[in-house]
C-alpha cells in the first residue's frame, strides 16, 4: 500500500507518553502508519508501506533494542527497503529514521532528541523542517504538540497531492478508559477536505468529553475533601462527575463516605447521580425512604469500598435517616472495609446522640 505522507513519532519525557501523528492524501492513514505501545516506544511506517514494520518494530523495542538497532533490523530484513520510509523512537527518546532512495520525492526525515519527523511525496524539505522546528519550540501536552507539528507541516504545503486523512495516537501506562489499556488519545479523520482542522476539533472534543484516567483518578481523590480542586477540574472536564477511578469509585461516592457535604452538593448540582448512600449522608430522609420503597433490599446496600449504608448517616449525624434505615432492617453491627461498626465511627466523629441511638438499636461498642 502506498501511504505517501508526513508524520512524527515523539516522546514526552515528563509523562512517559509516546505518540504518533500523521496526515496524508490517502484514505484512513491512521489505520496503517501509526504504532505505539506504552513503556515500549513508537513506529511510523509509510511510503510503499510495509505495515508489518509497525508490530515488529514494537516487538523489538519491547525486547530492549534501541531505536537505531530496531531500524537496522527492519531495513535489513526488507527486500523492498529502498521504497520504504520508517521512523522509530524508544522510551529513552532515542530516534532513528530511514528513507529509501526510491521513495517518491520530495522524501526525507529530520530526527532529534525525543522525536523523528519523516515524509515523502511532499512539496519540499520545508515540510519536515517546519515539523521538527515546531516540535522543538512547542511546550505543553504531547497530543497538542503533535497536532501543532502536523499543522506546521501542512502550512508548508504538506503532501503535494493535497489532503484527505489524519490521525493522532498517544499512549501512556494505564491511560485508556478505566486504566485498562494504554490508548490515551486515539482519534482519526479518515476522509475529509481539511483533515488536520477536523483532527483539532476532535482533540478539543476529546479533551472535554474523554479525560484521561489520570485526570479521573485525580478528580475522585479530590472528592475526598478538596472542594476547590473538584470545582476546577469539573469546569475543565464536566464529564468527570460521571466517571469512575481505577479503584471503582466516583467523586460523589468519595464525598459521601467522608461526609464532605459541600462537595457532594456541588457534584449533584453538576449532574452526578444521587444514590441511597449519598442521600443518607446528606440527611435526605424522603429520598432515602423513596429508595427503600422502590427496593427494600437497599437497607443492606453498600457504597464505595463496600461501606454499608448505615455508616453514612452515622458519620454525618443524620439521626432520622439512621432510625429509618435500622427500622427497615439495616444492621447496626455491620462492619466496613476497616472492620469498624457505625457505632464506632459515630463515637470517633463525636456524634454522641447518634452513638446513643445505635446502642439503643443493638449496636455494640
Amino acid at each position: 500500500m502506498m501511504t505517501s505522507t508526513f508524520s512524527i513519532v515523539a516522546l514526552d519525557r515528563a509523562t512517559g507518553e509516546v505518540g504518533v501523528a500523521v496526515a496524508s492524501k490517502v484514505l484512513a492513514v491512521g489505520a496503517v502508519v501509526p504504532w505505539a505501545r506504552a513503556g515500549v516506544g513508537g513506529v511510523a511506517t509509510q511510503a510503499w508501506t510495509n505495515i508489518g514494520h509497525g508490530p515488529e518494530g514494537l516487538r523489538l523495542l519491547a525486547e530492549g533494542l534501541s531505536a537505531d538497532d530496531v531500524l537496522k533490523r527492519l531495513v535489513e530484513s526488507d527486500e523492498h527497503r529502498e521504497r520504504r520510509q520508517v521512523g522509530v523512537l524508544d522510551t529513552q527518546g532515542r530516534s532513528a529514521a530511514w528513507t529509501g532512495r526510491k521513495c517518491s520525492p520530495w522524501a526525507g526525515h529530520r530526527s532529534g532528541d525525543g522525536y523523528t519527523c519523516q515524509g515523502n511525496l511532499l512539496v519540499g524539505a520545508s515540510v519536515v523542517d517546519a515539523m521538527a522546528q515546531t516540535f522543538e519550540a512547542t511546550a505543553g501536552a504531547l497530543p497538542e504538540r503533535l497536532l501543532a507539528v502536523l499543522e506546521a507541516g501542512q502550512a508548508q504545503g504538506g503532501d503535494n497531492r493535497g489532503q484527505q486523512s489524519a490521525a493522532l495516537l498517544v499512549v501512556m501506562d494505564k491511560g485508556g478508559p478505566g486504566g485498562i489499556l494504554d490508548r490515551y488519545v486515539d482519534i482519526r479523520v479518515d476522509d475529509a477536505t481539511t483533515p488536520i482542522v477536523e483532527l483539532r476539533r476532535l482533540l478539543d472534543l476529546h479533551r472535554r468529553l474523554r479525560p484521561g484516567q489520570k485526570a479521573i483518578d485525580e478528580f475522585v481523590i479530590a472528592g475526598h475533601g478538596d472542594l476547590e480542586k473538584v470545582k476546577a477540574l469539573a469546569e475543565r472536564h464536566p464529564v468527570l462527575v460521571q466517571t469512575r477511578a481505577r479503584w471503582d469509585e466516583t467523586a460523589l461516592e468519595a464525598a459521601a463516605h467522608t461526609a464532605q457535604r459541600e462537595i457532594a452538593e456541588f457534584l449533584l448540582s453538576q449532574g452526578a447521580s444521587l444514590d441511597i448512600c449519598t442521600a443518607a449522608m446528606l440527611g435526605m430522609k424522603d429520598r432515602v425512604a423513596a429508595f427503600l420503597q422502590a427496593d427494600p433490599a437497599l437497607a443492606h446496600a453498600t457504597g464505595a469500598h463496600g461501606i454499608p449504608v448505615l455508616f453514612y448517616p452515622a458519620i454525618s449525624g443524620q439521626r432520622e435517616v439512621a432510625e429509618l434505615l435500622v427500622a427497615r432492617g439495616a444492621n447496626p453491627n455491620a462492619r466496613d472495609h476497616r472492620g469498624k461498626t457505625p457505632l464506632q465511627l459515630a463515637v470517633e466523629a463525636g456524634r454522641t446522640e447518634m452513638a446513643d441511638l445505635l446502642r439503643q438499636r443493638g449496636g455494640a461498642d
